[in-house]
């Protein structure tokens, strides 16, 4: 892995790492919801007519309540593993980005694209800003400051927001012709088309 690499890898861990501090904080600062398994439930009996059977129903309904009961316990025990788990991996991933721990994997084609793929953001894990924010700092890093400043990374998710947006408005005016499209994600294709009208960074290996 080359040095501009490396910069550009640190920079990719600064942000995974803020991000994680943040979801620790607020994890702990506000726990996990918890999804009430009674929530909203109501028993509703369609008493039968004949006694014998108005005799097993009402047998049995302490028996569904006690069963309905037992789901609280088993909710909450749930949601505390997973309150612990997600802490636990969140301190692992702070952990592994304060000792620049993301491989040494070296890349026979320097181009944004390929360095993205094995050391970028998921974007749908972390906010388009971020993304946004790394991507353009990366530029600077292999390409120098005065290229970056003529891609302006911000505007064009801008305008290919707003031009689906345009190729949607009949769909979303409920025009009788009108035709919804649907697009991938937006950051991935402006990776592709930045990594495809950019040289390599470096000479191929």
């Amino acid at each position: 892995m080359i040095n501009i690499e490396r910069l550009c890898v640190e920079q990719a861990l600064i942000v995974k790492s803020n991000s994680a501090r943040r979801q620790l904080a607020d994890l702990c600062k506000n726990g996990i919801p918890i999804d009430h398994p009674l929530s909203g439930f109501t028993i509703q009996v369609e008493w039968k007519k004949e006694l014998i059977k108005k005799i097993i129903q009402t047998l049995l309904m302490p028996l569904v309540i006690f069963l309905l009961l037992l789901t609280l316990p088993i909710a909450y025990m749930f949601n505390i593993w997973t309150f612990h788990r997600k802490k636990r991996d969140l301190e692992k991933e702070i952990k592994l980005c304060d000792l620049n721990f993301e491989g040494t994997n070296n890349l026979n084609i320097k181009t944004v694209e390929s360095l993205w793929e094995l050391h970028g953001l998921d974007d749908n894990k972390y906010t388009l800003d971020e993304c946004i924010d790394l991507l353009s700092k990366w530029i600077k890093i292999l390409y120098g400051a005065d290229l970056a400043m003529n891609i302006n990374i911000r505007q064009r998710v801008d305008t290919i927001a707003a031009n689906r947006i345009e190729l949607n408005r009949a769909y979303y005016e409920n025009e009788s012709d009108g035709i919804h499209f649907h697009f991938a994600p937006i950051f991935p294709s402006i990776i592709v088309l930045i990594s495809n009208e950019l040289s390599a960074y470096a000479p191929e290996d």
